[in-house]
């Protein structure tokens, strides 16, 4: 990795949210490789507990979970006012229009399927 994107990353707060731990778990890799605060969430419910508790610099969330699904998480975050942390949808599902993106304030909107090193030039475009 470029050692200038690890030097955005480092010390960022991060939440991810996906219902699938075994990404939930390589994106904690990554992201904690690069120096990055991780936090996890297997579910809707859960980052909406953790948004009200804590303030993220970052959040990656999928759309599709059971238990609250990404649109919940991001309507709440919406109302976070400044506190919103930058937000990329990142999802196997795309059933997400332009306008519902910035309707929720969404950062930035892509396929869940990337290398390591996309992750982390999205995730340095948003720090």
């Amino acid at each position: 990795m470029n050692q200038n994107n690890s030097a955005r990353i480092k010390g960022k707060s991060i939440l991810v949210v996906d219902d699938e731990e075994g990404i939930l778990d390589v994106l904690s890799i990554i992201l904690s490789d690069e120096g990055a605060i991780v936090t996890t969430a297997l579910n809707g419910n859960q980052a909406v507990e953790l948004l009200k508790k804590s303030t993220f610099d970052i959040m990656i969330c999928d759309l599709t979970m059971p238990d609250g699904d990404g649109r919940s998480v991001l309507k709440f975050a919406k109302t976070l006012g400044d506190k919103k942390p930058k937000t990329l949808v990142c999802s196997g599902n795309l059933n997400f229009n332009p306008g519902e993106a910035e309707e929720l304030l969404v950062d930035m909107v892509t396929e869940k399927v990337m290398s390591g090193d996309d992750l982390v030039e999205l995730v340095n475009q948003l720090a």
